[in-house]
């Protein structure tokens, strides 16, 4: 399934970016494809799109690395999910 998020951050996308890109080995081990990552300036929201077996591993990743999360400064209550389909 493909799972679509975005959220606001508190620090700059860039210092979000390293955080993010550090903690790569966390979504391997979770088996999470990345398809995409990136900042709207439009919307001042990160967008992140990822491949995984159910939303189940989702959830249990974001449990698993709240501390992780919450110290990239992604303000948690601003993620919106969207489940894409293919259908």
């Amino acid at each position: 399934m493909r799972i679509l998020m975005n959220a606001e951050l508190s620090t700059s996308y860039a210092e979000w970016k390293k955080a993010y890109d550090d903690h790569k080995w966390a979504r391997d081990e979770a088996n999470m494809k990345e398809i995409l990552v990136g900042w709207g300036e439009e919307d001042q929201r990160i967008h992140v799109c990822f491949e995984v077996e159910s939303m189940e591993v989702m959830q249990k990743f974001m449990e698993t690395h709240a501390e992780v999360i919450a110290s990239s400064r992604h303000k948690q209550e601003t993620t919106v999910v969207k489940i894409l389909s293919d259908a």
